[in-house]
């Protein structure tokens, strides 16, 4: 079968996305209004029959560009499916130049080797899942009356970010560029002291806005950990009125109990990683250092 790998085409009629979608155990339901809204915030990268224009297979990559992508709906057409469609189509997308030296993540019931092929490792410890429609009551906290939890906006200070950032062991080699175009193209909650307006904690949500959400970069100032902020922040992204109902996913080394308070388990199934490309080059380094 002759089949061509585009990206973000306009003109795939609505109902073949509907289609695949339908041949899926996890949006066979999905409305088609939920499906476009997520498609018009989503790259998304089809499978497409040469010979008949068909859309036979997709994927659809939430990014913000600069640190982080999360891949989804990916699928192929049952009659298609065995004929090399899905390694091409992955091969496509994770060397798309956009995401190519990004950190990628997706959930997947079974284990692809084809997934392992592209650089992605199991990574079933860290993965944190929040389902759709999960209405866990968060914990309450006391000392709220001392900051609030905001969208980002031009009142909060770059420089402030960055001073966050330093403080994690994750972003604190980001550039400044890598941390201002990941704030740009994400959804950012801001903790903000109410005496000094400065900022104290934040989270960024990197989503479609339809079906799923991916949570990083939570980070509290030193200073006022142990305060809430964390707490108050995460709640205002379970409970907001947007991303609340949608599905969150979350990647965390040692923080499980924490988020398992706002209705996040363990996801038992396979979540794969593909490491950033800083990431790996450095792990490449350390085992020639050892060698």
């Amino acid at each position: 079968m002759r089949f061509e790998i585009v990206k973000n085409k306009k003109d795939v009629p609505i109902e073949q996305v509907m289609a695949l979608l339908k041949e899926s155990y996890w949006a066979n339901n999905r409305p088609q209004e939920v499906v476009e809204i997520s498609l018009a915030h989503s790259d998304v990268y089809y499978a497409i029959n040469s010979d008949t224009g068909e859309a036979i297979g997709m994927g659809r990559v939430l990014t913000d560009y600069a640190t982080n992508y999360y891949l989804s709906d990916f699928i192929v057409e049952e009659t298609c499916r065995g004929t090399g469609i899905g390694t091409t189509l992955i091969h496509r997308i994770v060397n798309d130049e956009s995401v190519a030296k990004l950190r990628g993540i997706i959930l997947t019931e079974n284990k692809h080797v084809s997934l392992e092929w592209e650089g992605f490792i199991p990574n079933t410890d860290r993965c944190m899942v929040r389902e759709a429609g999960t209405t866990a009551k968060p914990p309450m906290d006391t000392d709220i009356e001392n900051f609030e939890v905001v969208r980002f906006s031009k009142g909060i200070h770059f420089e402030d970010v960055m001073t966050l950032m330093k403080e994690s062991y994750w972003g604190n080699q980001r550039s400044e560029e890598t941390v201002y175009n990941s704030i740009a193209n994400s959804e950012c909650f801001c903790a903000v002291a109410k005496d000094t307006g400065m900022l104290i904690g934040m989270a960024r949500v990197i989503t479609d806005h339809a079906a799923y959400y991916y949570l990083c970069d939570v980070i509290v100032d030193e200073e006022y950990r142990r305060h809430g902020v964390g707490r108050n922040v995460i709640n205002a992204i379970v409970t907001d009125s947007e991303l609340g109902p949608l599905r969150g996913i979350l990647l965390t080394r040692d923080a499980h109990g924490f988020y398992e308070k706002f209705g996040f388990v363990r996801e038992p199934r396979k979540c794969m990683e593909r490491p950033r490309a800083d990431q790996k080059a450095a792990e490449a380094a350390q085992l020639l250092h050892r060698k």
